[in-house]
Order: C-alpha cells, then sequence, then structure tokens
C-alpha cells in the first residue's frame, strides 16, 4: 500500500529561553527527532520531498548537537557526531539523484533538439542509482544502529554539572562558536578556491543559520535580517553543490558506462561545458554575497540582540533575587527579623565607626573604684594578678569587689575559652 502524502511539514525545534538548560536541551532534542521520524515512512516510500525534508532534519540535530555541545555529555556527542551523518549521507545519496535529474533536464531544455533526444540512456542510468541508492538508505533505517541512535537522541545524556542559568541566559555562549565556525570558512573562498571550500562555507552557514532560527526567541529585527542575508547565501552555495555534483556525475558516467551512444556523450559533454561556465558565476556571486554580509556586520549586530537580551535576563534574575530577601524576611517573622536586625549590628560594627560616647576608653585611662582595684592597674601587664582580667573596662559608675575565681582544669585545657583581648563595644 502506497504511503499518504505528508499535509504538512514537521513542526521546527526552537530553544524555551525560559527553561533551564537542562530542560531546555531535552525538549529541543525531542522535537527534532519528532520531526526527523515524521519523514520516515513517506521517505521509505520513496517520495521526493519528505525524503528531502528528512536530510534537513538530520542537519538541524546536528546544530543542536552543536549548540548544546558544552550540556551533553562527551560520550554522546561523539555517538551523536558520528551516527548523524552516516543517515545524513544514506539520505544524501538518494537526495544527489533526484537533485541531477532535475538539473540535467534543465540543462537539456537548452541543448540541440538532436542531442537532447539522447538524454535517455544517461538519464535512464541516473534512475537506476537512484533505485540502488534509496535500497541502501532504506536498509539502514532498518537496522539496530539507527533505532539506538534515535533513542539516544531523544533522551539525551547530559552532564551532572550544568549551569544554574536558563536556556535563554546561556544563549551567547552556545550560538557564539558556531558563528565563529562560518567567519573562519568565509575568509578562504574567492573566485579560484576549490569547489570543497565553498561546500564548506555552505554547511556552517546553514549550521549558523539553524541556530540562530533555534534561538528566536531571544532575537528581533537584526537577527531576522542576518537569517535573511544568510538564506540568500545558501541558496547561492546550494546552487553552486548541485552543479559540482552533477558535474561530477556527468564525468564519472562518461568514464565508466560502456557501450553509450555518441549522441549520448556529446549531449553529456555539452552540458557538462554549460555547468563549467554556471559553476563560476555561481562562486562569483557567492563570493560578492559573502563580502556583503561581512561589511554590513549582520552577524555581529544579530550576536550583540542575542547578547543583550541574555543580560537582560541575567539583569531581571538579579533584582528578583533581591526584591525576595525582603518579602523572606517579613514572612519569617518580628522575632527573626530581630534576631537578623542584631546580628547585622554586631557583626556589621568596626570600631572606627563607634560614636564617641561608645567608645571604649583605654585600659590605663579607666578610673578604678577600690584601692585594691588601683594597686593591680598600677602593676605591669605581666604582674597582673588573677581576677583583674574579670573587670570589665566600661564599669565606670559601678564598684565591683574584686572576686578572686576558682581554677578550673578543664576550662583553661581549652583554647577558645581562653580570655580575648579584642574589646567589643556595647549599646550599655
Amino acid at each position: 500500500m502506497a504511503a499518504q502524502p505528508l499535509a504538512a511539514r514537521a513542526p521546527r525545534a526552537t530553544i524555551e529561553p525560559d527553561l533551564p538548560l537542562a530542560d531546555a536541551a531535552r525538549l529541543t532534542f525531542a522535537i527534532a527527532v519528532a520531526a526527523m521520524m515524521y519523514y520516515e515512512t513517506a521517505a521509505i516510500a520513496g517520495e521526493i520531498e519528505p525524503l528531502h525534508q528528512m536530510r534537513v532534519a538530520t542537519r538541524r540535530l546536528r546544530a543542536i548537537v552543536q549548540l548544546f555541545a558544552s550540556a551533553l555529555h562527551g560520550s554522546r556527542v561523539h555517538i551523536y557526531k558520528r551516527d548523524l551523518p552516516w543517515v545524513g549521507q544514506a539520505a544524501g545519496a538518494v537526495r544527489e539523484c533526484d537533485v541531477i535529474e532535475a538539473l540535467i533536464r534543465e540543462c537539456g531544455s537548452g541543448l540541440d533538439p538532436a542531442l537532447a533526444g539522447a538524454l535517455k540512456p544517461l538519464c535512464d542510468s541516473l534512475a537506476a542509482d537512484r533505485t540502488a541508492a534509496h535500497s541502501r538508505f532504506v536498509a539502514e533505517l532498518h537496522t539496530k544502529r539507527y533505532t539506538r541512535m534515535c533513542g539516544r537522541l531523544a533522551n539525551p545524556l547530559l552532564r551532572r554539572a550544568l549551569p544554574t542559568t536558563d536556556a535563554g541566559q546561556s544563549a551567547p555562549a552556545m550560538i557564539a562558536p558556531i558563528a565563529s565556525s562560518a567567519r573562519k570558512a568565509g575568509q578562504h573562498i574567492s573566485q579560484d578556491a576549490p569547489p570543497e571550500l565553498f561546500h564548506r562555507l555552505r554547511v556552517r552557514v546553514k549550521r549558523l543559520r539553524y541556530g540562530l532560527e533555534m534561538l528566536s526567541a531571544m532575537g528581533g529585527k537584526r537577527s531576522r535580517k542576518a537569517l535573511q542575508r544568510l538564506e540568500q547565501m545558501q541558496e547561492l552555495l546550494g546552487l553552486h553543490q548541485d552543479a559540482v555534483v552533477t558535474m561530477a556525475w556527468l564525468r564519472g558516467y562518461a568514464g565508466t558506462t560502456v557501450g553509450a551512444p555518441p549522441e549520448t556523450l556529446m549531449a553529456a559533454g555539452a552540458m557538462l561545458e554549460a555547468l563549467i561556465v554556471r559553476r563560476k558565476k555561481l562562486a562569483a556571486r557567492a563570493c560578492r554575497q559573502w563580502r556583503k554580509i561581512e561589511r554590513s556586520n549582520v552577524m555581529d549586530d544579530a550576536l550583540g540582540e542575542i547578547s543583550r537580551a541574555a543580560e537582560q535576563r541575567l539583569e531581571s534574575g538579579r533584582q528578583a533575587l533581591a526584591d525576595a530577601a525582603p518579602a523572606e524576611r517579613i514572612d519569617a517573622g518580628p522575632d527573626a527579623q530581630a534576631d537578623a536586625s542584631d546580628a547585622t549590628t554586631l557583626d556589621g560594627r568596626e570600631l572606627t565607626e563607634a560614636t564617641p560616647s561608645e567608645k571604649v576608653p583605654p585600659l590605663a585611662e579607666a578610673k578604678p573604684h577600690t584601692e585594691g582595684q588601683k594597686a593591680q592597674q598600677e602593676l605591669p601587664i605581666a604582674q597582673v594578678e588573677p581576677g583583674a582580667e574579670d573587670e570589665h573596662p566600661l564599669a565606670e559608675s559601678v564598684a565591683v569587689e574584686p572576686v578572686t575565681p576558682t581554677p578550673d582544669p578543664a576550662a583553661t585545657s581549652d583554647p577558645d575559652d581562653s580570655p580575648s583581648t579584642t574589646l567589643i563595644p556595647t549599646n550599655g
């Protein structure tokens, strides 16, 4: 029974900025995996667009892996970077056949009618390649490796120690490495650069675009402008890569096919020449578009917008904590507030901040009220007799009889019970 055509596309994964980083990662992965599996049945049936969308879903998952790389366990990152390209390449082999066929038909329409009529053997060979590639793709989807990969993606293994910030506050650190990677790739392209460098830039621009789309809740006008420019750049680089892939296939067909009609080989040669010219024009346009992106600073503007939004979230969080502190003291009751006030007074006061009435007179200026106390005070410090240290320095108005303390061996053996030499002001 043929699969029913899909009525709509699966929802795209976006990062919820209000969620904690771990919860945002789990939710984003779950939505992206569901999107990939949404197209699975139709892709197995051989439909062109669902297979393409399934390949796009694997690319978005790879962008998610890079976005949350700091939150994912290192072993899972290794598995994701190994298995997602494996599925993407299996789907890509089928997708390339569809792209090549469309481009051959487009180029064939501009050929001489006699040569255009000789394209049938070439199209038949391409159809056979697609059938073989699709069979391999379907076989890959029925392996335990694919099943395990989907399970691991749906339930990502995260690091134990994660930042306490939410996903919105972590957004600048998540997107910055992807933008830096795209910039580095753009530095190496020129009109004469090899096709591999254009393809590398295409992959990184696409990943940056996916990342900005998933962080759209943190962006605004500048992010939308950057997405528009990046999408245009991706379109040019995609056309360039389509020409490169078609040229490689035509060369392979002409060099390996035995018994191909001469007219078919001539038509393949004519299309190859046209594609060479087309690729050069696309390379020049892509270079101009990238330089335009660099001069306009749209990427920096988008990253700055996300950073400002993250900073506002951090400031709001700090303000919320500051506002919550007085409320907690009120809820604790008057006794707890009085204790907190006393603790703050004693802990926060220093001798240098005491008022003149609170200052403690030096030991030499304290007035003795008894002759015994006067005699003890006139003794040198090393000869102070027992009981003198019990005299409070502020007791100026009350005469206290000296009391000889009873020695306590247990008390004198603990250093924490020894008399302190620090003078602590009191409020009388």
